[in-house]
């Protein structure tokens, strides 16, 4: 399903779109509770941010069909509430186009009391890394250089952001990690909530993300030597 967001809020989009970008991407929903979430209430400017980068966006409930994902560019994994979580053949099915080589963006959330934590876990146990604490800290700062995703951001507001240990980190609250060179988890859905959208460098990191996931990654030029590439990538992070 192809959304049409905000023309006003397309502008930084385009400005940071690169010249060669992914056409397609597979959105895995989370339902839309509380309106977070690509295509939902609470996150317009996300939505119209990354429709921006993409020739098309799809969105499907689950990633039970590992045909149907071979068959876009790039993934965007959404949280799925506070008790949702992978079943097994959707964990086998995000290491195998892992391994693809191809760009995945994961959201996890803060972890209050047991809410998420399930879902928090899947998400290292996919990465390669583990679940440190929840962030007190509202504004985080950058530590950490991306040719795209630190682009013109000094900090960003989290609402009590989840933390992690691995991956490299990009800011002094290990919230926002990239796992090899195409996995990026983001452990709170509020940096790219319309809520906070003006809070902080929060539209620019929240358009960058949109921006990275579209970007082609240098690689063999033969599809076989990306998928090397993605598995060799896998396993480190394992």
């Amino acid at each position: 399903m192809k959304r049409v967001g905000a023309a006003s809020v397309l502008v930084l989009g385009a400005m940071l779109a690169p010249t060669a970008a992914a056409q397609s991407l597979l959105v895995s929903y989370s339902g839309g509770t509380g309106g977070k979430g690509y295509g939902f209430s609470n996150t317009e400017y996300f939505t119209a941010e990354v429709d921006a980068a993409f020739d098309s966006v799809t969105m499907t409930a689950n990633l039970n069909n590992l045909g149907q994902m071979m068959s876009y560019d790039a993934l965007l994994v959404d949280q799925r509430w506070r008790t949702g979580s992978l079943n097994a053949t959707e964990m086998a099915n995000l290491e195998a186009f892992i391994a693809t080589g191809r760009k995945v963006v994961i959201f996890g959330e803060k972890v209050e009391g047991n809410w998420w934590q399930n879902w928090n876990t899947q998400v290292m146990q996919i990465a390669g890394g583990h679940l440190d604490t929840a962030s007190n800290q509202d504004i985080v700062n950058v530590v950490g250089a991306d040719a795209i995703l630190t682009q013109g951001v000094e900090s960003v507001r989290t609402v009590g952001a989840a933390t992690v240990k691995g991956g490299t980190a990009f800011f002094d609250r290990n919230f926002a990690t990239m796992w090899g060179a195409n996995v990026l988890t983001v452990m709170d859905t509020d940096v790219v909530d319309d809520r906070y959208w003006f809070d902080q460098d929060n539209a620019v990191f929240s358009a960058n993300i949109a921006t990275w996931l579209a970007a082609p990654i240098p690689a063999p030029s033969s599809a076989m030597g990306l998928g090397l590439v993605g598995l060799a990538a896998l396993r480190r992070r394992r």
